[in-house]
């Protein structure tokens, strides 16, 4: 084997392929460099769309900053099989169809073939749910059509323990 030094003693630097290499090479890491800078300076701070002054959220709290309304982050996912019940329907309760289009730990966002009144109060839970699973209680705060459904803006009547959250996803 030749030594190292004698591998590199046949370049020329008149010779056009090493500087086509060279030229090669700087114009990869510049792009690379280039590629780096542009998604960290992509990452600005986040535009919340103007929704907090809807006439569709009637909240009984008084009107608070767009930055400071929302207690809770707001998740999405796939959407989940869900069971919807009248609470003041008794026995004669009939079943609805729903799923969950995104989740927090304050409440639902759930789509529904049929309009519901806002204030009024629901039982739900995820159709995958276990044997003993305990209906929970949400306020509907918001109904709008969307296309050929409605979303409702739900929230939680009282606080959720983990593990009984996340099977709405």
């Amino acid at each position: 084997m030749q030594p190292l030094a004698g591998s590199f003693s046949d370049f020329r630097t008149s010779d056009p392929a090493l500087w086509l290499a060279i030229g090669v090479g700087l114009a990869v890491m510049m792009t690379l460099l280039l590629i780096g800078r542009r998604s960290r300076r992509s990452q600005g701070p986040v535009v919340l769309p103007a929704v907090f002054g809807s006439l569709d959220w009637e909240s009984p709290l008084p009107a608070a900053r767009h930055d400071e309304r929302r207690r809770s982050i707001r998740r999405g996912g796939l959407p989940t099989p869900l069971h919807i019940v009248d609470s003041k329907a008794g026995r004669r309760a009939r079943v609805i169809d729903a799923y969950v289009l995104d989740r927090s730990t304050g409440g639902l966002r759930i789509a529904m073939e049929k309009p519901v009144a806002i204030g009024s109060t629901m039982l739900a839970k995820p159709s995958n749910a276990p044997e003993g699973f305990a209906w929970v209680r949400i306020m509907i705060r918001s109904c709008r059509e969307v296309g050929d459904y409605y979303e409702l803006g739900c929230q939680f009547e009282s606080d959720l323990e983990l593990s009984r959250l996340l099977m709405f996803g």
